[in-house]
């Protein structure tokens, strides 16, 4: 169950129409998120690290997403073929909006927002330009032992 502070970054988010709030307690197989949209455009936030590589690797062999990763381009060895990449730093909200002029995008997979501040820059950024925004925490991959 969320707490009060995940339900509170969600009504946030009301404004990218959310469609559903899912647990993040437990474990998340990595793959249900490339598995669970379609999407003419949809970008990942990240895309090339331990969580969102695989993710974004799965989404670049499907024929129904049209996938774009935004990340500052230190490791493109990881992005997929077939992907588009925009090369910026998500902590920089006027040069991401800057680099993102003109583009919307059906579904914004954020795997980059570790805090309340960065949260609410993402959204910033994402809120007029996206149909649903879907926030990755690490507490949803990681299996905890008892």
């Amino acid at each position: 169950m969320l707490d009060q502070e995940g339900v509170e970054l969600w009504r946030l988010a009301a404004g990218t129409k959310p469609y559903r709030v899912q647990s993040t307690a437990g474990f998340f197989p990595k793959t249900t998120l490339a598995l669970a949209f379609s999407a003419d455009g949809a970008l990942l936030v990240g895309g090339t690290g331990c969580i969102s590589g695989d993710i974004a690797a799965l989404a670049a062999r499907r024929d129904d997403i049209e996938l774009w990763l935004l990340n500052r381009g230190n490791r493109p060895e990881f992005v997929p073929e077939g992907a588009h990449c925009i090369q910026a730093d998500i902590s920089k909200p006027d040069d991401v909006r800057e680099k993102l002029a003109g583009i919307e995008f059906d579904v914004v997979a954020d795997f980059l927002s570790y805090g309340v501040e960065q949260l609410e820059n993402t959204l910033g950024i994402f809120g007029e330009r996206c149909g649903q925004y879907i926030l990755i925490s690490s507490v949803a991959v990681y299996r905890i032992k008892a």
